[in-house]
């Protein structure tokens, strides 16, 4: 059984508040944060601030990436 229960869409929606550091600070759950961690998508850096990881950088990237030829959309 899963041990987190998302909509779809929403891990790349808290992803993305956590990617704009810069904008109005919104605060992130924390069940999002131990979701993204599990997955290895941030990491906690020295101040206890997430942060994106290369696989989560990867991951904004492919979100966003328009649905190509292959897609099952």
């Amino acid at each position: 059984m899963a041990l987190h229960q998302f909509k779809q869409g929403e891990l790349a929606y808290w992803l993305g508040v956590i990617a704009d550091k810069g904008g109005a600070a919104e605060p992130v759950p924390q069940r999002f944060i131990d979701a993204l961690l599990i997955l290895r998508c941030i990491e906690i850096d020295g101040s206890g601030a997430p942060v994106l990881t290369d696989k989560g950088r990867l991951s904004l990237h492919m979100e966003s990436a328009p649905a190509g030829p292959y897609s099952a959309s």
